[in-house]
């Protein structure tokens, strides 16, 4: 059982996966009339997506691309690894290598969603509710058998599973506060209230193990269903309103940047402190993460206050 401390921690991208596709679909049925477009809003909805991830993006990349001349990487590398600035290694380019190797998941959630929106655009009943739901079920039985896990799958096949997973999570979550109306029993309505905390226990606890990974096609099922009652808004937390609170919006402002600088930080801190132990490499990996991602955003908000200001200047 034991497999040492977050021995299966890459399973959690599917959350990520899961929280884009369904804001992906709640974005999507807001809009009432038929796009004049759909390649253009398209397009546009993807930039909207990119463009908070760029700065990092490039900041990152090119210092990764500099500590690769350091490191004495031959012309061929570096000419290939110019591809990891268009994200195209999540469509094979680069025999599938990144600077940034945790930006295997950026890149291919943009090819997913440039794939998915304007068919679920076009067709936004018919997809979120008949579409997504048979499509995650067959890509998850797919990588169920012939994988035998999710996390190493093939990673497109990955990520369209789980936005179509994340849009069936949309689907199902409009109708759990009629589902809950009709429960009268209170212990039953008490057990669903904290289900969404009993399953994200299950899913960190097994993340922490060595178990078989062909159990993890249904962990992220049952992820997705305790998300149900949580973006339905009958969870125990989302209806204390925690998640409304300043620290949590802090804290997803600081994700991004320090889920991108983590390469960089670990390779600093495998190069200069390789002689001690692994605890020891664990705590300053994190806190040399968690540090330069923090110092990132606010590095990037100042440049973005002084922009704004000298445009502003420029007018008056």
């Amino acid at each position: 059982m034991g497999g040492g401390v977050l021995r299966y921690g890459a399973l959690g991208v599917e959350f990520f996966f899961i929280t884009s596709g369904y804001f992906m679909a709640n974005s999507v049925s807001k809009l009432q009339s038929d796009p004049q477009s759909l390649v253009k809003e398209t397009w546009t909805y993807a930039w909207k997506k990119l463009k908070p991830i760029l700065p990092y993006h490039v900041i990152f990349n090119l210092t990764a691309f500099f500590i690769g001349i350091v490191r004495g990487h031959t012309f061929e590398e570096h000419i290939n690894r110019l591809s990891c600035l268009f994200f195209l290694p999540a469509v094979g380019f680069n025999d599938l290598q990144w600077m940034l190797g945790a930006e295997w998941y950026v890149g291919c959630m943009l090819f997913g969603m440039l794939i998915i929106y304007p068919f679920l655009r076009r067709w936004t009943d018919q997809f979120i509710g008949y579409f997504a739901p048979v499509l995650t079920i067959i890509l998850y039985g797919y990588m169920s058998y012939n994988c035998e896990a999710v996390m190493g799958s093939n990673r497109l096949i990955q990520t369209f599973g789980t936005l179509m997973l994340g849009i069936t999570v949309f689907s199902l979550s409009q109708y759990i506060g009629c589902l809950f109306d009709r429960i009268n029993s209170g212990w039953l309505r008490r057990i669903l209230r904290i289900y969404p905390l009993l399953v994200i226990t299950f899913f960190l606890a097994y993340m922490n193990t060595s178990i078989d990974t062909n159990v993890q096609a249904f962990l992220v099922l049952l992820l997705a269903s305790g998300l149900v009652f949580s973006f339905g808004k009958q969870g125990l937390l989302s209806r204390s309103g925690v998640f409304d609170k300043k620290v949590v919006y802090w804290l997803g402002k600081m994700s991004l940047p320090i889920y991108m600088v983590q390469n960089i930080t670990r390779t600093f801190v495998q190069v200069l402190f390789k002689n001690q132990t692994a605890v020891t490499m664990y705590i300053l990996e994190s806190a040399m993460t968690i540090v330069c991602g923090i110092l990132g955003y606010y590095l990037l908000d100042a440049l973005r206050v002084l922009k704004r200001k000298a445009k502003h200047d420029i007018v008056q």
